[in-house]
């Protein structure tokens, strides 16, 4: 899932076509691309379990992008609030 934040520059930026295939994913980009983001909710096939080889890996950083060049990964807008938690502050605070 997406969700849609006032500064992108901060986050990882989703950037998807009209049928809301996602293109690709565009680290903390310097100018404005999208205000789309991922909101760190994933649905996915028991299949992606192939995909995730027996060691620590990243799915955000390893997998997606494989998966947005295979044209297998689909964005859905998160409806409500968010609040980023990635930081022990962040945590506490939400």
């Amino acid at each position: 899932m997406v969700t849609e934040v006032e500064d992108p520059s901060k986050y990882g930026v989703v950037v998807a076509n009209a049928d809301n295939k996602i293109e690709r994913f565009v680290e903390k980009p310097s100018v404005y691309i999208s205000n789309k983001i991922n909101a760190g909710l994933y649905l996915f096939n028991t299949s992606i379990i192939e995909r995730i080889e027996n060691r620590p890996t990243s799915i955000e950083r390893e997998i997606f992008p494989k998966m947005s060049d295979e044209g297998e990964i689909y964005q859905m807008v998160l409806p409500g609030y968010w609040m980023d938690i990635g930081q022990p502050h962040d945590y506490l605070s939400g």
